[in-house]
């Protein structure tokens, strides 16, 4: 968005509290002070809900630079003139009237999307191929409500050429809002179910609903696989040119679906189209991932844009994750929590998520509510569709909640099982269940409180957590992968326990991703991975002669920087059983830390390594030492001569070729041009950057709770040395983080400020080992028990590691153990 006032005020029926409006230029809608970028030319939209009200965070959002205000009703609190409040009958559809008055400025091909699963998956997936084709806007995560479309919407600019866009409902009569602001001129109409079925009449009636997003497209995608599906939408869209029929009978239909073949964890298809056949295939076999990469394919097909690396990018799909948290539970367990939403896709998509990560030596556990409500007549099929499912994905034990699944509990006679009518029945049985130790996966719909289960088995040793989004994970490596040529590898750094996040669940998801290298310290931390059942290739860049043995074990390769290492490895793979193990070289260019540095140690190089048959260098890299440095560039450029120069010298001795890699993080953003074979993706994939830090999402947001709430006067001090001090009578909030747990003493006495209830909190008074205390006399409403964010996407790292006058890599890496980890997933 780019618009002046004026504009936006003449589009709304309003009142303002001031005559003269100030030359304000809006460049964007906000709803949560947690999300403010540019607050001078923000729009903060005082929507009002059920359980928080916009306009309770107006003076949170004055302190942070709002000027401008959609509200319901002016504030009593009196701001200075510069403040300016639109007053509207409805701020909501304000709201929507201001997005779509911006879609209507763009004539791209705008795609909607909608059905009750796989919208998300679709659309991510449309993105994940096409990303490097055309420059693509799209909701972000399943921004797909009457508040999500709008503010997706507002994402479009002038440099957009595709845009995807999802929509739900769960009321009549919402769809023809959403119509308005998105206008597609292309429809995708995915699998329909009973998601939301609970509000309307019957699935014909949901689906006509959901038909109102295309009343003006050019063409609507849809599989005909679902007959009555085929019959609304045949009926409501009567005309057959506006209808693209995406079928598995008809070969006379605009896509005709040849064959599928899953093998393993692959399935091949074949589509044809205009008489001629495209195959491609998929890392997923399950029924809803095939359906949803059709639809994904056909549209591709449709716009033209397929081309000969499309059928590549498909192999490299990653599943769409689930809204869910991966946290540790009691007694060595691991908790896959997803206790809000439980039909059949979701199942399946919960069940392939725990068999990804499943650890070593652990069984599945299967916690299960009664399915979303159904309203068909094959209700026993559907659940025995279930058993099935769970005998192959090999669950160990299900523990079941409902009267439908006791109802139907024959059917579950080959898998250990055991059922309860009620939730409060199965807390009371955990002494007896078989968690120890094990992977429990939790899935439940809302109505039975499985989230109250999940607490109770969940390991509670400290309030301090750290939180580890891998959707913003997978989507900071999306963005670097689009920075580079299609061809070029990327090596991901999982050193030091991931910078402080978790190797393990990290690893699991670059490996999803198609990651082509790993990168750890030490030999352990390959090892771990190993055990884990991580089998991308992994160097190790500071191996241990006393660790070669359990390194060739477990297929680990080390990083080679003198000739002594060289020999001593080479011994032990002769004395292994490996006919061959690759091995890497790094070239000291002018960091003086690591590496082979001299003409002469190269050439020397290229004669001794042929003398070692066992052994066959599979990269050579260098180290950049100031790539992030502005004014640094001579040296880098230097750097690189070297590296060059030192590649071709051993490349010649050789006689055969080997990976060159020298970028980093900053290196990729700044000399993308020497990109080389490969890339080390680091401190970038955790969503940090000095360069490009707006592209980007944080990956870890460290959160903690209000322990005690306490009343004090200006004669009183606070904490060790008596350093806290108020110059009036206020309020603080005692916090379960200190040193202890990486929170930095430097960081007391106000020199830092964390968000409680999207207000800022300064640090007062000395921080110690396990607490620390902050200001919230200007914070309304605080009490007992509320999330306080200490840093995260929405409260940056840097104002931490600034404050400390050093990196983000120390701050996050800095993170006491004791700290409990959760790992989140959005459906």
């Amino acid at each position: 968005m780019n618009y002046p006032l004026r504009h936006l005020v003449s589009l709304l029926d309003c009142t303002l509290n001031r005559s003269d409006i100030d030359d304000i230029l809006i460049t964007n809608m906000a709803i949560d002070t947690r999300s403010l970028g540019d607050t001078v030319n923000t729009l903060f939209v005082c929507l009002k809900g059920t359980k928080s009200d916009g306009h309770n965070f107006i003076k949170s959002a004055v302190a942070l630079g709002v000027r401008v205000f959609l509200v319901k009703e002016f504030p009593r609190e009196v701001y200075t003139e510069a403040i300016l409040f639109i007053k509207v009958e409805d701020v909501l559809r304000s709201m929507q009237k201001i997005a779509s008055d911006h879609r209507y400025h763009f004539s791209i091909p705008v795609v909607g999307i909608t059905g009750s699963n796989g919208k998300t998956q679709v659309k991510e997936w449309i993105y994940q191929v096409l990303f490097r084709t055309c420059n693509i806007v799209k909701s972000p995560r399943s921004f797909n409500s009457q508040i999500g479309v709008p503010l997706s919407v507002q994402f479009l600019d002038a440099s957009h050429e595709l845009a995807l866009f999802e929509a739900g409902i769960s009321l009549p009569h919402e769809m023809g809002f959403l119509e308005k602001i998105i206008s597609p001129t292309l429809g995708i109409l995915t699998h329909m179910g009973d998601a939301h079925l609970s509000n309307f009449e019957s699935r014909k009636v949901l689906l006509n609903e959901k038909l109102n997003l295309f009343q003006h497209v050019e063409k609507l995608l849809f599989c005909d696989s679902q007959a009555w599906v085929k019959d609304l939408v045949s009926k409501q869209i009567s005309e057959r040119s506006r209808l693209f029929v995406i079928s598995y009978e008809d070969d006379l239909a605009d896509v005709f679906i040849k064959s599928v073949i899953g093998v393993e964890e692959c399935t091949t298809i074949e589509l044809i189209y205009k008489q001629k056949g495209y195959l491609f295939s998929i890392p997923f076999t399950d029924e809803a991932s095939v359906e949803n990469a059709i639809l994904s394919a056909s549209f591709i097909l449709y716009m033209d844009l397929w081309d000969k690396k499309i059928s590549e990018r498909f192999k490299l799909l990653e599943r769409i994750s689930l809204r869910l948290e991966l946290k540790d539970g009691l007694h060595a367990s691991t908790i896959i929590d997803d206790s809000y939403n439980s039909d059949l896709l979701s199942l399946r998509v919960a069940l392939n998520y725990q068999d990804q990560n499943n650890k070593e030596g652990q069984n599945k556990v299967l916690v299960l509510s009664d399915l979303s409500q159904q309203r068909d007549d094959d209700e026993a099929d559907i659940y025995h569709e279930i058993s099935m499912l769970l005998a192959h994905h090999d669950i160990m034990q299900l523990y079941a909640v409902g009267p439908r699944l006791y109802h139907y509990r024959n059917l579950f006679k080959t898998i250990n099982s055991k059922f309860y009518l009620e939730t409060d029945q199965l807390i009371k049985d955990i002494p007896n269940l078989h968690i120890a130790g094990n992977s429990v996966l939790i899935k439940g719909t809302r109505s039975f409180k499985l989230e109250e289960f999940s607490y109770q088995i969940q390991e509670k040793t400290h309030q301090t957590y750290l939180e580890i989004n891998l959707d913003a994970m997978r989507e900071n490596l999306l963005y670097y992968r689009s920075l580079l040529e299609d061809d070029t590898k990327v090596m991901a750094m999982v050193k030091a326990s991931s910078y402080g996040s978790g190797s393990i669940e990290v690893a699991h998801l670059l490996q999803r991703s198609g990651i082509d290298y790993l990168a750890v310290a030490i030999a352990d931390e390959g090892i771990e991975l190993r055990k884990a059942n991580i089998t991308t290739p992994i160097i190790v860049m500071n191996p241990e002669k006393h660790a070669f043995e359990l390194m060739l074990e477990y297929n680990l390769e080390p990083n080679i920087y003198d000739l002594s290492l060289l020999r001593e490895f080479a011994v032990a793979v002769a004395k292994s059983e490996k006919s061959k193990v690759d091995i890497h070289l790094k070239f000291d260019t002018g960091m003086r830390r690591l590496g082979f540095d001299k003409i002469s140690d190269i050439e020397l190089l290229g004669t001794l390594i042929p003398s070692f048959a066992c052994l066959k260098v599979k990269s050579v890299f260098t180290h950049l030492s100031v790539s992030d440095t502005i004014g640094e560039e001579h040296f880098t450029k230097q750097q690189l001569d070297q590296f060059e120069l030192f590649a071709s010298i051993l490349g010649d001795k050789l006689g055969y070729s080997f990976y060159r890699h020298a970028l980093n993080t900053a290196g990729i953003e700044r000399f993308v041009d020497h990109q080389y074979d490969m890339v080390r993706l680091g401190l970038g994939l955790y969503g940090v950057s000095f360069f490009k830090q707006s592209s980007l999402t944080e990956v870890m947001t460290l959160k903690t709770q209000v322990s005690q709430i306490k009343s004090v006067d200006p004669e009183d001090t606070i904490g060790y040395g008596r350093h806290g001090r108020r110059n009036s009578s206020g309020k603080i909030a005692v916090l379960p983080i200190g040193y202890a747990d990486g929170f930095h003493r430097k960081l007391g006495n106000g020199n830092h400020s964390v968000l409680i209830k999207g207000g800022y909190a300064p640090t007062i008074g000395n921080i110690c080992m396990d607490m620390c205390m902050v200001d919230i006399t200007n914070v309304p409403d605080v009490s007992i028990g509320d999330e306080v964010v200490v840093f995260g996407p929405n409260h940056s790292i840097h104002h931490i590691s600034d404050s400390l006058e050093t990196i983000p890599y120390e701050v996050m890496t800095g993170i006491g153990p004791r700290v409990k980890k959760i790992y989140f997933s959005e459906m």
